[in-house]
């Protein structure tokens, strides 16, 4: 195995156990918690999606505003000083609500109800999912043991296919 590989491997396995999640040096492999596993990759890949479209739609502002191709932006947002400021003083003080709001009137996106009600329900489930340890939402959530989305749990294969058929969906529409 090539040294790189094995350096990458350990990080790994050092960052799994980190997190609790070390199921390669268990003792007693029948009392493995997949389902806490599960549920923390689950959580961080839907994070990281919304984070993604967030970003698109930061794409598509800075694009409108600077006459940038979205190629183009990602280079320009770091050596431009107009477009740091704009992002630093502006962009980054709105709400991801405010930020899709803006693009659809830049662009006149035509959103279907459908994908609007989906980036709304994604947005919420993204909320819930990043504050789940506060005590509101906790309190205000203490009845379920799921998270869910359309009313199916998002911690199933079931809900987070249709979950993931969304953000698909989403992410054709944005680009």
């Amino acid at each position: 195995m090539r040294q790189w590989r094995k350096n990458a491997t350990a990080e790994f396995k050092e960052i799994m156990k980190m997190i609790d999640i070390d199921y390669r040096n268990s003792t007693n492999k029948d009392k493995i918690d997949f389902s806490l596993m599960k549920e923390k990759v689950i959580k961080w890949h839907l994070i990281m999606m919304h984070t993604y479209l967030e970003y698109l739609f930061t794409e598509k502002i800075n694009a409108n505003f600077f006459r940038l191709g979205n190629s183009h932006f990602a280079k320009a947002m770091h050596k431009n000083k107009k477009i740091k400021l704009f992002n630093h003083y502006v962009l980054e003080k709105l709400t991801f609500k405010e930020k899709f709001e803006l693009v659809k009137q830049i662009y006149s996106i035509s959103i279907t109800d459908h994908i609007y009600k989906n980036i709304e329900k994604f947005n919420e489930m993204r909320n819930l999912l990043a504050h789940w340890f506060s005590l509101e939402i906790s309190h205000k959530h203490q009845w379920k043991n799921s998270i869910t989305y359309k009313n199916q749990d998002i911690l199933s294969v079931r809900g987070l296919t249709v979950l993931v058929d969304d953000i698909k969906e989403i992410f054709e529409h944005m680009q």
